[in-house]
């Protein structure tokens, strides 16, 4: 038996934890490594999602300038406006619930890099589960809406979920491997 760093009880060689204080055993520091570089490989991929969907947003949003037009081309012009405001309105339930599957992503990878040294074993599964179904849904999702568009633009926009789906595998592995 070996004894606690931080608070001198005895732990079991094969813990990962100390049971008395909680602090990682340091023979199994590496198993709490590769769940940091999971998140981290993860934060990567929604730092890459959210600067591309980003300029995505701000090259639509200020995109080319419109030029004067007679009266029937902005009549035609406004009811297009129109079609694709409609368009948003019903898409936005969509949007919604696309955005809070991000931010949880977000937040359990976040979790998973800050936290892992205290979560344990179990708490660290439940982080990394949740990290790798958001990010499998954000693939798909992304996967989905570009479809037949990947195949041009799939260098810009395809590499960051497979990154987070990456890192989430990763942690998960890494947390399942760690000793009971």
């Amino acid at each position: 038996m070996a004894r606690c760093t931080n608070c001198g009880s005895e732990t079991p060689d094969n813990a990962a934890f100390c049971p008395s204080c909680g602090k990682p055993n340091p023979s199994k520091r590496e198993g709490l490594n590769l769940v940091q570089n999971g998140a981290i490989l993860g934060l990567i991929g929604y730092a890459g999602l959210i600067l591309v969907g980003g300029l995505v947003a701000l090259i639509y949003t200020f995109g080319e300038p419109s030029q004067p037009q007679g009266f029937g081309e902005t009549l035609a012009s406004m009811q297009s406006d129109l079609a694709v405001e409609q368009m948003i309105q019903d898409a936005m339930p969509f949007l919604i619930f696309g955005a809070l599957i991000l931010m949880a992503g977000l937040v359990c990878f976040i979790v998973g890099l800050a936290r892992a040294n205290k979560l344990g074993r179990p708490g660290l599964i439940a982080v990394s589960s949740i990290c790798l179904a958001t990010s499998l849904a954000t693939l798909v999702a992304v996967f989905a809406w570009m479809n037949i568009m990947l195949l041009c633009m799939g260098w810009l926009i395809g590499w960051q979920p497979i990154l987070m789906t990456l890192g989430a595998f990763k942690m998960l592995s890494a947390s399942l491997k760690i000793p009971k």
